[in-house]
């Protein structure tokens, strides 16, 4: 929610962001958005001069993710939007199965839609997401596959957020994993959702 009547939601994470990306401007550095919603906090890190793949399984999310990074020219090469969900062995074969909507969203919180539908269902109803080209189905990915990617062959991610209301722990998890293997990982910061929170790991 909002803080200080700015209206600018979580805006003690971005201040997180704006700290621990600083260095961006002078050297590259990468950044994994999982749950990254309509894109408020990758835009931060992107603003920051930070490379991007945020993680979004509402398709119109992502979408509006994606045009955020066409509208900012500079953005577009640092900047990778997967409409998936973020899976881990212990979610389930479920979670990496195609799941069908024809609605434009699919879940995922909302600002504004505390109670009732979202004002996109509303406005477009339950046709919406052929009527804006918005994909049938939206599948999993591997965790760790979305981990290595951000990395980009480096090894190295100076950034995770996570914060997509339920899986933070399981993710935290398979990340202490990744961390311990015999393939060489560093991430330098995690602000992890927990509890409705996010808190700086």
């Amino acid at each position: 929610p909002p803080s200080g009547g700015s209206g600018d939601p979580e805006s003690h994470v971005t201040e997180a962001l704006a700290s621990f990306l600083s260095h961006c401007a002078r050297s590259s550095c990468r950044s994994l958005d999982l749950g990254a919603n309509n894109g408020w906090m990758t835009g931060y890190m992107l603003s920051a001069g930070s490379h991007v793949l945020a993680v979004e399984p509402s398709k119109d999310f992502a979408r509006a993710i994606t045009e955020t990074g066409r509208l900012n020219c500079g953005w577009t090469d640092r900047l990778t939007v997967r409409n998936v969900r973020a899976c881990t062995p212990g979610m389930g074969p479920a979670c990496s199965a195609p799941s069908a909507c024809g609605k434009c969203s699919c879940g995922g919180w909302r600002w504004g839609n505390r109670h009732g539908a979202p004002q996109i269902d509303v406005a477009h109803g339950t046709g919406c997401a052929e009527r804006f080209g918005l994909p049938a189905n939206v599948s999993g990915l591997a965790f760790e596959d979305l981990v290595w990617e951000a990395a980009a062959g480096t090894g190295e991610i100076d950034l995770i957020k996570m914060d997509a209301d339920g899986p933070e722990g399981l993710w935290l998890k398979a990340l202490r994993k990744m961390l311990h293997d015999d393939r060489p990982l560093r991430v330098r910061t995690i602000i992890a959702g927990l509890g409705g929170g996010l808190e700086q790991q």
